[in-house]
């Protein structure tokens, strides 16, 4: 099986977008080991929270730009295009709300003016780079079957300068002008280069009733992001409320640790997704086969993962993050367990969605939402962080593994019985 899961793995071909997530990715880890070596304990901690609030960021004030080009961009790339002017706009209202109610988030769980100040400056990058657009190119070139090496250039040169300049300057706010200034760079770029003129191509009313229905049709998807990255950060938001800025930050350095072990899933489930579709349009009975196979090699490597976490957690912890977490390792055990439910629950939404004609639905993440903000609550006041873990893992597991068997659709694809075997 496992010999399987590599053949399969090494076979893929990765596009733009997966080089450019890699790329981000590897950065914001690379970030907190840096961090955590050369910051202050004080800055490490708003290193810790800028990172938090970015994920939120992203799903706030990103449009859903993956389902809308599958359904837009492959039939018509230019019309995609006429969105833009529409998009720049939109993004810019709701991330400039969505740091607005950060602060006041901040605010009521006591952090100071200043660390506040920096938060919020360091999010600007990430708002900059997807309120005008830049997360879409890799999209853009994907369908049109070129290379963005330009854009990967640009990224590779500003990751080493962030390094040297941590490094040097061992300051978080040196960090933050560092990023600031790629972006700057990245923005001009793409105007001056792919997307010159894009503005010019459509009146004005057009732009507006484009993007009027461009959010009317995203909004399921919107929401259900927001909500699926709440149910992942829930407890380190009430956990603020409960324990001290060390204890939160120990707490968050074993969450980043062990979402570092699902990274794999998570970088290959848009490329299975792409499989997956393509069997669906073929029969119902080679989605399913493809599916259970899936679900199955899913399944193998999550549990190989979890199992790997445990065994490198404590010298991850130490030699990388330089922190000593022992006292956290039964918390991390537990936290870990969520690699298997997440990574399951990648081919269950996967199904779902392809069974809806790509639409996500909201009830799932609600639910989750919903159990994990009273069992938090409830959990810390029991058996205190070990229980928010065990709350935090369980509800996880409710909404990735069991919520599904509720779902007629995605239980119609997984005990369905095909008479033909199809490979993979």
């Amino acid at each position: 099986m496992l010999k399987s899961i590599y053949i399969k793995l090494t076979s893929i071909k990765f596009g733009n977008l997966f080089v450019e997530r890699s790329l981000k990715l590897f950065y914001s880890i690379l970030s907190l080991y840096l961090g955590s070596n050369f910051f202050l304990k004080s800055d490490f901690f708003v290193l810790q929270q800028i990172t938090l609030f970015q994920s939120f960021l992203l799903f706030t004030i990103s449009l859903p730009v993956n389902s809308i080009l599958v359904r837009i961009g492959n039939v018509n790339i230019n019309y995609f295009k006429s969105l833009i002017f529409g998009t720049v706009i939109f993004r810019f209202v709701a991330g400039s709300i969505s740091l607005g109610l950060f602060s006041i988030y901040l605010l009521t769980a006591k952090f100071d003016y200043n660390d506040i100040s920096i938060i919020l400056i360091g999010l600007l990058p990430i708002l900059l780079s997807n309120i005008f657009i830049t997360d879409i190119l890799p999209h853009v070139y994907d369908f049109e079957g070129r290379k963005n090496w330009e854009l990967v250039f640009i990224y590779l040169l500003f990751l080493v300068i962030k390094c040297l300049m941590i490094i040097f300057f061992k300051s978080i706010l040196v960090k933050i002008v560092i990023e600031l200034i790629e972006m700057c760079v990245v923005i001009l770029w793409s105007y001056s280069t792919y997307l010159k003129g894009f503005f010019r191509e459509i009146p004005t009313i057009l732009y507006l009733k484009r993007v009027l229905k461009y959010a009317k049709i995203s909004t399921g998807l919107y929401l259900n992001g927001i909500l699926s990255v709440f149910i992942l950060r829930i407890d380190q938001f009430a956990l603020l409320s409960f324990v001290d800025k060390n204890t939160m930050s120990s707490y968050m350095l074993v969450v980043t640790i062990a979402s570092l072990f699902l990274t794999p899933m998570g970088l290959i489930s848009d490329k299975l997704a792409f499989v997956m579709s393509i069997a669906k349009s073929e029969s119902i009975g080679k989605f399913s086969d493809v599916s259970k196979k899936s679900l199955k090699r899913f399944l193998v490597l999550s549990i190989f993962l979890f199992l790997l976490f445990v065994i490198l957690f404590n010298p991850i912890s130490q030699i990388v993050f330089n922190r000593n977490l022992k006292n956290f390792f039964t918390v991390a055990v537990i936290l870990g367990t969520s690699i298997i439910s997440n990574s399951i629950g990648m081919i269950f939404g996967q199904i779902n969605s392809i069974m809806n004609g790509g639409v996500f639905t909201m009830k799932r993440s609600l639910f989750g939402c919903i159990i994990l903000v009273l069992s938090v609550n409830l959990g810390f006041y029991l058996f205190g962080l070990t229980g928010v873990a065990i709350a935090s893992a369980s509800s996880l597991f409710v909404t990735n593994v069991i919520f599904w068997f509720f779902s007629k659709k995605v239980k119609r694809i997984i005990f369905y019985k095909s008479k033909v075997n199809y490979s993979i």
